[in-house]
C-alpha cells in the first residue's frame, strides 16, 4: 500500500488497491501449493532456485540482467 497510495489519484487508488490486494492474496494461497507439487515432482534441490527473480542475486538473476 506504501507504493500504491503516492502513485496513484484518488478517483483510481481504490481500484489500484483492490488489485495489490487480489495478488497478494493468490500468491498466499498458491506458494505453498505450488512448493509442495514443485517438492513432490521434481525433488527438494528445485526448491532454492525457483524463488530467484531477475532482481536477486543467483543464476537465474544473472540471466535475465537482475542486479549481481
Amino acid at each position: 500500500m506504501a507504493l500504491i497510495v503516492p502513485v496513484f489519484p484518488a478517483q483510481r487508488r481504490g481500484a489500484a488497491l483492490r488489485v495489490g490486494v487480489m495478488v497478494a492474496g493468490l500468491a498466499t494461497l498458491s506458494g505453498p501449493t505450488l512448493g509442495g507439487v514443485l517438492l513432490s515432482t521434481v525433488g527438494r534441490r528445485w526448491i532454492f532456485l525457483v524463488p530467484e527473480g531477475p532482481g536477486r542475486p543467483g543464476p537465474s538473476g544473472k540471466i535475465l540482467g537482475g542486479a549481481t
